[in-house]
C-alpha cells in the first residue's frame, strides 16, 4: 500500500469496496477478483458479533452473517481475509464502540450471551463484571440507557469504563490473532449522555486539570466540583449546545469535548495500542456522519486529536445527496475537502446512501485524494459491477497519478472551527454556501481551518476567502494583513459585527474586501480581478466538479460530472449521466518558466485517452476537452 508524499508514513490507497451486510454469496468474492479493490470493507469483530452470533437474529440486517455461531463466524471471516490477501488486497471489519444489541427485558442478544452460559470464555476470557448495566451508558439515576436501531433495542459501553475497554481489547485481539484482519472501521463513536460514575469522576478530573476552582465556579457555574454530577443532557455525541439548557453554553462544549476525547482516548487504546502492537501496519477509520457540513462525532474535537493516527476517515452523508433540478449537485464534494483538511490529508470517504450515482460517487473521491463509495456496492446489478470494475482498473492503471501529490488550489476557504468551538455554528451555514458558489464557478480552492492558519498556509495560495472574523485571534489578523500586504486579496463577511477591534485595522486594508453572504457574482469577480495574474478558469457547466494537484512536472486537473437524467428510478442502471462537450480550460500555471510537453485526457469511459491540441501563452495554458461522461483527467506534463 503505497504513502502520500505530503504526509509521511500515511497509507495511501483508492480502490475501495465496503458493505455493512456481509456478502456470504461466493459469486463476491469472484466480483472482488476481477475488480481488484485494494481494501475491502467487511465483517464484524466487536459487541455485535457476541451478542448475535450465536442466534438467528445476525442472519437478518445489518449483519446478514453467512453462518451462525461465534466460532463459525470467526472462521468463515478468516477465511475469507485469506481469499482477499491470496488476491493482493486488505480486509477490515467493523467494530462497535458502544452499541451492543440485545433487550434486558427479553434476556436477548448481548444480555443472552452475558448473563448465561453461552460467554466465550475461550475468546474473551472470563466477564470483567458480573451485571452488564456495570459496563453501559447510565442515566443520572443508575438506570441503563436502552434504544432502539434496526429494530432491535441496544445499550452502549461507556468508553470512560475501564472494563468495557478491557473487553474492546480482547475482542481486537481475537480478530487479528485469529482472524488475520487487517484493520477496523469504528461504528457508534457515540455518548448517549451517560451519567455513570465514571464519566463523573473523569468529567470532574477533565475539567480540573483545564481551569482552576474559580474559572470552574465563573465560567461554568459550579460552585462545588465535588459534588457535580453530568444530568444526562450534557456529553451528547454527536450533539450540539441547547439554547434552552440551564448549563452555560461554555460547560456544554466542554462536556461534549470531553466525551469526544473520551471516544479518542478508547479507541486509541484498542486499536493502536492494542492492536498496532501485534500488527503494526494495520488500518485504522472510523464511520461517523456529517450530512452536508452539520454537527458531527468530532465537532470539539482538540485539533491534535482529529484522526491523529487513524488512516481513513469515513462521514456518511444522509441520503440528501443533492440534486442538478435543486442546484446542488455534488456540493458535498465539500465534506472531503473539510475531512481532507481536518485530518491532516489522511484518507476521506463519503458514506452514500444511495445505489444509483455508482460512477460520480467512485468519481468524487478519487477526485478528493479518497476512496470512492464508501457503501451500496451493487456488486450483483449487472451495470453497478461494471462501474466498479472498469474505475477501479483506470485508477490502478493510472495510480501514478493519485499519488503522491500537493494541492494546485490557488484559493482557500476557511472553515471557521474556532467560532464553533464557543459554541457558535452560524459561520458553518456562511461556510456551506461560499463552498458551494466557489465550486459552482470552478474556483480551484482547498479548505483551510482557522485554527491552521500560518505563513506557510497562507502562502500556498493567492486568495483567502473568510467565513467568520469574530472568533480569529489577534495574531490571526495580522498575519492575515502581511498576506494582504503582499497583494493578495482577503475576503470577509460583510457582517462582521461584534467583532474584535483588531479585525478593524484588518478590514481596512485595501486589499481586504467586505462581501455580504449571498453575493456570489462579487465574491467571483473579486477573486478572478483582484488576485494579481487571475485565476485558472473553467468553461463548462456547474455541474461539473474540478480539482487540481500538483506533482514533479505535472499537474493533474480531476473533472467529475454529475449532470444526469433524474428520476425517482434507482439502481446503477438509472445513473443516466448526460455528457458535456467542449470544455475550455485557461489554466494558471504557477512556473512561467516551465515548457508544457504534454497534455492528455484520460478516463474510464469513451473516448478513453485523448492527446489534446494546447496553446502555452506564458504562464497560461489553453486547451479544449472535447468530451466527456462522468470523471476525467487530464494530465499535463512539463520539461524538466
Amino acid at each position: 500500500m503505497n504513502q502520500t508524499k505530503n504526509s509521511g508514513q500515511k497509507k495511501f490507497f483508492n480502490r475501495y469496496v465496503a458493505l455493512l451486510a456481509m456478502a456470504g454469496d461466493p459469486a463476491f468474492t469472484s466480483f472482488l477478483e476481477e475488480a481488484r479493490p485494494q481494501v475491502v470493507q467487511m465483517g464484524f469483530y466487536g459487541p455485535q458479533l457476541y451478542a448475535f452470533g450465536d442466534t438467528e437474529l445476525g442472519s437478518g440486517y445489518p449483519m446478514s452473517l453467512p453462518v451462525r455461531g461465534v466460532h463459525e463466524v470467526l472462521d468463515w471471516q478468516k477465511q475469507f481475509n485469506q481469499q482477499i490477501h491470496d488476491i493482493g488486497g486488505k480486509v477490515i471489519g467493523h467494530f462497535s464502540m458502544t452499541i451492543a444489541w440485545g433487550d434486558p427485558e427479553k434476556n436477548t442478544g448481548f444480555f443472552e450471551s452475558y448473563n448465561g452460559d453461552s460467554w466465550h470464555t475461550e475468546l474473551l476470557g472470563p466477564k470483567p463484571v458480573d451485571q452488564i448495566d456495570d459496563l453501559v451508558h447510565k442515566q443520572p439515576d443508575g438506570q441503563m440507557i436502552v434504544g432502539d436501531r434496526y429494530g432491535f433495542p441496544w445499550v452502549a459501553g461507556c468508553s470512560n469504563n475501564p472494563n468495557w475497554r478491557k473487553l474492546h481489547r480482547k475482542m481486537v485481539e481475537v480478530a487479528i490473532i485469529r482472524c488475520d484482519v487487517d484493520g477496523f472501521v469504528s461504528l457508534y463513536n457515540y455518548n448517549h449522555g451517560c451519567a455513570c460514575d465514571y464519566c463523573n469522576q473523569a468529567f470532574r478530573a477533565y475539567l480540573l486539570d483545564r481551569y482552576s476552582p474559580k474559572e470552574i465556579n465563573s465560567k461554568f457555574d459550579i460552585d462545588n466540583l465535588d459534588s457535580f454530577r453530568l444530568d444526562g443532557t450534557l456529553g451528547k455525541s454527536p450533539g450540539w449546545i441547547d439554547p434552552d439548557s440551564p448549563h452555560p453554553v461554555g460547560l456544554q462544549i466542554e462536556a461534549m469535548r470531553f466525551s469526544q476525547s473520551s471516544w479518542k482516548q478508547h479507541y486509541d487504546e484498542i486499536f493502536i495500542k492494542t492492536g498496532r502492537k501485534l500488527k503494526p501496519d494495520l488500518i485504522l477509520g472510523s464511520w461517523n456522519h456529517l450530512g452536508f457540513m452539520k454537527h458531527h462525532e468530532r465537532n470539539v474535537m482538540p485539533k491534535e486529536m482529529w484522526g491523529c493516527d487513524e488512516d481513513l476517515l469515513w462521514y456518511s452523508t444522509g441520503a440528501g445527496t443533492g440534486t442538478v433540478a435543486n442546484g446542488d449537485a455534488g456540493v458535498r464534494m465539500l465534506n472531503l475537502k473539510f475531512i481532507w483538511e481536518l485530518s491532516g490529508h489522511k484518507l476521506p470517504v463519503l458514506g452514500r446512501y444511495e445505489g444509483t450515482r455508482t460512477r460520480a460517487s467512485i468519481a468524487e473521491g478519487l477526485a478528493c485524494q479518497g476512496p470512492g463509495m464508501g457503501l451500496y456496492c451493487n456488486w450483483k446489478d449487472p451495470d453497478g459491477r461494471k462501474a466498479f470494475i472498469d474505475y477501479f482498473h483506470f485508477a490502478e492503471e493510472f495510480q501514478s497519478y493519485y499519488h503522491p501529490v500537493e494541492s494546485y488550489a490557488e484559493v482557500a476557504l476557511v472553515f471557521p472551527r474556532q467560532a464553533v468551538l464557543k459554541g457558535n455554528d452560524q459561520p458553518v451555514e456562511h461556510f456551506r454556501k461560499i463552498g458551494q458558489f466557489l465550486m459552482d464557478a470552478h474556483i480551484l480552492f482547498d479548505v483551510l481551518s482557522d485554527q491552521n492558519i500560518s505563513v506557510e498556509r497562507l502562502d500556498q495560495y493567492r486568495g483567502i476567502v473568510l467565513t467568520d472574523t469574530n472568533s480569529l485571534g489577534e495574531r490571526q489578523a495580522e498575519l492575515l494583513a502581511e498576506y494582504a500586504n503582499q497583494k493578495n486579496p482577503v475576503i470577509v463577511p460583510l457582517d462582521s459585527e461584534g467583532a474584535p477591534n483588531f479585525i478593524d485595522q484588518l478590514t481596512a486594508h485595501e486589499k481586504v474586501f467586505l462581501v455580504a453572504l449571498g453575493d456570489r457574482a462579487k465574491l467571483v469577480s473579486v477573486l478572478r480581478d483582484e488576485i494579481y495574474g487571475g485565476v485558472s478558469t473553467f468553461d463548462t457547466m456547474w455541474t461539473v466538479r474540478i480539482n487540481a494537484y500538483f506533482q514533479t512536472e505535472r499537474v493533474v486537473i480531476h473533472f467529475v460530472n454529475y449532470n444526469r437524467i433524474e428520476s425517482k428510478d434507482n439502481g446503477p442502471a438509472n445513473e443516466s449521466p448526460i455528457a458535456i462537450s467542449d470544455v475550455g480550460v485557461n489554466l494558471r500555471l504557477k512556473d512561467s518558466n516551465k515548457k508544457i510537453t504534454e497534455v492528455t485526457f484520460l478516463s474510464p469511459e469513451i473516448p478513453y485517452r485523448e492527446n489534446l491540441t494546447w496553446n502555452q501563452d506564458s504562464d497560461r495554458l489553453h486547451f479544449q476537452i472535447r468530451s466527456m461522461l462522468v470523471y476525467g483527467v487530464v494530465v499535463i506534463d512539463m520539461a524538466p
